[in-house]
This record gives structure tokens, sequence and C-alpha cells, in this order.
């Protein structure tokens, strides 16, 4: 089994965010899904094999055990019982008999509903003690995700796996959504929680009420998906929650959006899932589970949808080879990463403290600076007088020195670091999460790029990128002017801001963004030229994203209004030259 190093990568920068499912809670007891339908049919007195629920659908059964619990017909009954023996009073009061009925029917399903949910959670008992195995489990404590997401309702992330991590459990129906800051660590419990029943989802209408009425946590995911790395572990990805937050996200992402090829999702799949579809068959009076003919198919719909999947033997040996792996990557970077922040520590005080800008970090601490990863907040908490510093603390106001700071270094470093300087103060506008920020950052960026003494055409000219930081470079350009382009940046003046210098001729900007796009293209070329034909899966997303999308189309559009109009008829004509050759290459 190997663990993507990408995947590794991401969880240094804190940008993991797992999708925890029922399969996590089996490690300790807990039934999953099929088994909890049978103790609740049996519960109900209307006990339902485990065989059977394989060939029907599972929120369809578990949405008719509730109605069955309901039984509309005797509710009806006793509704009339009750408006019979107080007609006098109903009728003195001149209220309309069928409007009470309905009133008095639509609180009495809300009554029989949270009962229903509290079946659900009492059946939830686990068949070991909770503590039992969780003591070996005490490593992922040392795993930084940034959010969790968990389809379960019992407590066993909050309370014993994670409960060093001070996340905040957020809750459907329980109006904590008002609550939250957008820089909380959050666990959301999609499906509720044991110690909620009114925040149950376990039947069919459930599911559907949450899709329709769950505004907040659409948009939370739609946010999470954006800026994270998402691995599901137990989880069989077959929610359909799930599905319609991840499927519009995937399409947007695709067909209006940059379709990022480093964005990349991962599921766990074991031993239990390859068996799931299997066939028993009788030999010699013994039973025989075959894998899972489907099995093959279902990674290929997966991977259709940017999802790779991890194999292991079991949950555990995955979480195990993860977090060693993990530690392994850590210390090696943390050796490396502290050696060069020891050695700035005072500058990276001074900057911080006093706004000193004056003094000259390395581009390599920068680098760190602008990451902000694991290592460094690790390496911040070891260090007494930079520990207290409360600006270090709020990353907006941090990163916004920091733009500062690359904007002072512009005036005195020499002209062949300015495009690199530039680049990181451009990745730190395109990573910002909470969208209000964004404008901020932007306007920082566009005042350093305006007062560059150097003309922009001598710094392209005098760059010295490799492929990947061209290709980082070009990146947070593009994903700027996408943003920029989409409902959010609209509404929080990030598009404005653009719209505001192109109009005023402050093009600095925009011609950076044009030779980014251009840098893609010619990387695409270079692709094209190289491309292996056995690799064409894995090719397909990062080929296709290196080209002009719809919406970069329309602000180069706008762009030649005013400007560029010889190297914007450059670009388009190269687009369309090597669209047609990716098209060739995977209709062969």
């Amino acid at each position: 089994m190997e663990i993507p190093e990408e995947l590794i990568d991401n969880l240094k920068l804190n940008k993991v965010v797992p999708l925890i499912g029922a399969g996590m809670s089996r490690m300790f007891g807990y039934p999953g899904w099929t088994e909890l339908i049978v103790r609740v049919s049996e519960k109900l007195g209307h006990p339902i094999e485990q065989d059977e629920i394989g060939m029907h659908d599972n929120l369809q059964m578990a949405e008719a055990l509730y109605q069955h619990y309901l039984n509309e017909e005797d509710l009806n009954f006793e509704l009339d019982g009750i408006i019979d023996q107080y007609s006098d009073k109903i009728e003195e009061m001149r209220i309309n008999n069928s409007s009470f009925k309905r009133y008095l029917k639509s609180e009495k399903i809300k009554e029989k509903e949270r009962n229903f949910n509290q079946i659900v959670i009492d059946c939830l008992i686990p068949e070991t003690e909770e503590s039992n195995g969780l003591s070996k489990f005490e490593y992922l404590k040392e795993i930084p995700f940034r959010h969790i997401i968990t389809t379960n309702y019992d407590d066993i992330l909050e309370n014993y796996i994670f409960n060093n991590k001070k996340y905040t459990s957020l809750i459907p129906q329980t109006g904590q959504e008002f609550e939250i800051s957008d820089d909380e660590k959050l666990l959301i419990k999609l499906h509720g929680d044991c110690d909620k029943p009114e925040s149950v989802v376990f039947t069919q209408s459930q599911y559907y009420r949450f899709m329709n009425d769950m505004v907040y946590y659409n948009s939370r995911l739609q946010t999470i998906l954006a800026h994270n790395t998402l691995l599901m572990i137990g989880y069989g990805f077959g929610d359909i929650n799930i599905h319609d937050v991840y499927f519009k996200f995937l399409e947007h992402l695709e067909n209006n959006e940059r379709g990022n090829a480093e964005k990349k999702f991962y599921i766990v799949l074991t031993k239990y899932d390859r068996e799931y579809y299997g066939i028993d068959e009788q030999n010699n009076g013994a039973t025989i589970q075959k894998e899972s003919k489907y099995y093959e198919l279902y990674k290929r719909f997966l991977k259709s949808k940017r999802i790779e999947v991890i194999e292991a033997d079991d949950l555990e040996t995955f979480l195990l080879k993860l977090h060693e792996e993990y530690m392994r990557s850590l210390r090696m970077t943390k050796e490396r990463a502290q050696t060069l922040l020891d050695q700035n520590k005072e500058v990276i005080h001074d900057i911080f403290a006093f706004n000193d800008f004056e003094k000259e970090l390395d581009v390599n601490t920068i680098k760190l600076l602008v990451q902000r990863s694991v290592v460094f907040d690790e390496w911040i908490e070891e260090k007494a007088e930079l520990r207290d510093l409360k600006i270090l603390k709020n990353k907006n106001k941090y990163f916004k020195t920091l733009q500062r700071y690359l904007c002072a270094q512009l005036i005195d470093s020499n002209k062949e670091k300015h495009l690199y300087l530039i680049g990181l103060s451009a990745n730190i506008v395109s990573s910002t999460i909470l969208f209000y920020e964004h404008k901020d950052r932007l306007e920082i960026l566009l005042a350093s790029i305006e007062e560059l003494d150097t003309p922009m055409q001598e710094l392209k000219e005098t760059s010295s990128f490799t492929t990947d930081e061209k290709r980082e470079f070009s990146r947070s350009f593009r994903n700027i002017f996408y943003f920029a382009q989409t409902g959010s940046g609209k509404a929080w003046d990030s598009h404005r801001l653009l719209k505001r210098y192109l109009k005023s001729s402050q093009f600095g900007i925009f011609e950076l963004y044009i030779w980014s796009l251009k840098a893609d293209l010619e990387i695409l070329k270079e692709r094209i030229e190289e491309f292996n034909q056995e690799e064409v899966n894995h090719e397909w997303y990062e080929l296709n994203d290196l080209l002009i999308t719809n919406s970069e189309k329309e602000w180069l559009d706008e762009i030649l209004k005013y400007q560029f109009a010889t190297e914007i008829d450059e670009i388009y004509l190269l687009n369309e030259t090597l669209r047609n050759k990716v098209r060739e290459l995977f209709e062969l």
C-alpha cells in the first residue's frame, strides 16, 4: 500500500479534511448502516433479515420503518378523537376544524419523528465497550486535519480520538451555524449527533429535507472542498447528501471554474469494500465469499469523479501507514525548515512585531512564511518571543503584513527576484479561504505591481523560473482572476477592483495574467510532445487544466478592449490548436 506523496504534502500544509463514515465506527463495535436498520426493525417489532436489506434501497427501508412507526391511520384516528373531545372549545373559539387538525398533526408528527430518532440512537449501542481499542489510536491525535466531516452519530471522534484538537462540533438543526466563526476548526456531523435526537438524518425524507433546507451546510462544504483535499475513510461514497454537494462542486469546477489539475480527492477502499458486492457460493457445503465483480467498475467510476483510490487490507493498516508516512515526512521537513527559521528568528520577529520591512529574508524562508504549514505553526509555539505575538494568531493580519513585507522587498531587492516575490504575494491572494479577505489582499498585490520601476517585459525576460515554479506562478494568477469572476468575487468587490485598474490603464497585473496563460500553454505544448498513451487516464485532467477556460476568455475579451490585442490573438490561436491536439490524443 502506497500513501500518495501529494496527500502527505497537503497534510503538512494543514489542507486535508477527512470524510469519515460508518466503517470507522465499526472498528469500535458500532453497527454499520445495514446492522442499524436490522436493529431498528427489531425494536419496532417488525424484524428485517440482514440478507434481505441488500436487495432493497436502504434509505427507502429506513423511511418505510419510520412510516410503520408513524402509522398515519392511527394518528388521524387519534386526532379526530382529540377534536371531538374539545369540539365545544373549538367552536367557542371559532377555530376551523380542518386547520386545527393540520396544526395538531404537524406537531404530533414532529413529536413522533423525535421519538423515532431516539429509537435509532438507542440502537447504536456498540457490541464492545467504547473505550476498548481506543488507546491504540492515540497516534491519530498527531495528524493535523483542517476540519473533519462525518456521517456518524456517535461521539468517538470528538470525545476520544481527536479530543485534544479542540474541534467545534457543528450539528444540523441545532442553530449552531449562527455562532461559528470563520476560522474555527470544525467537526461537521452531517447526519446529526447521538445526544441531539432532533438532528438525526436517517430516513429518506430526512435526507431530502437536509438537501433542500440546509443551505448553510451546502455552502460550507463547497468552500471546504474548494480549499482542501478530501480524504474518505470508512465511507463508501454512496450518501446522497454528499453526492449532492460533491457533484455540484465537481460540475462547477470543471465547467465554470478552472479545474485545477492538483484538485484531487482520495478514498480508502479495503477488503470489506472488495467483498461488499461479492457472491456467496457453496462448495462442498462450505460458503465461499467471492470478491466483487463490480469493484473494478466502481474504482473506474471514482476515478472519473477525481477520486483516487488507496487500497488497504483494512482501515487500521491504512491509518497506521498514513501516520508513519506523515511523521517521517514531517521530521525531514521540520529539520530543514527549523534550521532556516531559527537562522532568521530575529528578522521574522521584527517583521511582525514592529513592521520592520527593511531586513532581508532569503526566498526559501519567505516561502515557508507564505505556506504557513504545520511545521511553521509548531515552530512559533516553541519560541516564547513569537508565541505571544497576537498578529501571528490572526491569519488575515499575518498574511497582510507578510504581503506588505514582500512589497517593500520589491524596492530593495535585485530585479531577478521581483517576479518570484510577486508570485508569492499572488499565492497569498489566491489561497484566501475567506472570501471577504480576497479584495484586501488583492489591493496590496496590485499596489506592489504598479510600484515596480523595472518594465514588465524586462522582468519576464530575466526570470529564471523552473517549470514547477512557473506553473505555481501561473496557477496563482489564474485563480485570482477566476475568483474575481465568480459571484463571491463580485460580491466582495475583487471583480470591481480589477476592472477599475483596467479602465485606468494600470495594466501590470493583466500583463502578468496573460503571461501566465501563455506559460501554461507552452507547458502544455511540451507535455503533448512527450505524451504517453499508457498514462491517458492520469493525464487528462492535467492537460485539460492548462487550456484556457470560458471564464478566462471573458476576461481576455474584456482586456482586449484596452490593450494587448496582439498577445491575446496569439493566445487564442495557440489555445485552439492545442485543444484540438488534446482531443485527438484522447480519441485514440
